[in-house]
């Protein structure tokens, strides 16, 4: 009984703050960006998922249920939100001669661990380069 009381006083208070949204951002926003910057590591990345996430909390308030506090809802947010940028800021592959990456052939060496002999052998079969000199 006390803990849906606490849900339902929670919702209410998160309610009354979306009146005052400056007040629950107060509140949030170092949990929000330490959560944020704890996924994303830089800082303007980090920022910017804590903004979308506080514009679709606020956009998105009318869904709040309620069975969970305030804060934890928009953590989520924030999660889901950063999650998604460190997705788009993942390098991809792109295959130099046009061709897709998936389509490239994939030889033995990269689906199993290397032994010192197999990678010396690897090593073995990297063209040498030019010598340099290294006096100027």
């Amino acid at each position: 009984m006390g803990t849906t009381l606490a849900l339902v006083e929670d919702r209410m208070a998160f309610r009354a703050e979306l009146d005052d949204f400056g007040s629950f951002y107060e509140r949030t926003y170092p949990a929000a960006y330490r959560t944020a910057w704890a996924i994303l590591r830089d800082r303007g990345a980090a920022a910017d998922a804590v903004q979308e996430a506080y514009l679709a909390a606020y956009r998105e308030r009318a869904r709040f249920r309620g069975d969970a506090p305030a804060q934890a809802w928009l953590l989520r947010i924030v999660v889901n939100r950063a999650i998604s940028e460190a997705r788009r800021r993942r390098p991809r592959l792109v295959a130099l001669d046009g061709a897709s990456p998936a389509a490239a052939p994939v030889d033995d060496l990269t689906l199993k661990p290397l032994s010192v002999h197999g990678l010396w052998l690897a090593v073995m079969t990297i063209p040498a380069a030019a010598p340099r000199s290294t006096t100027s």
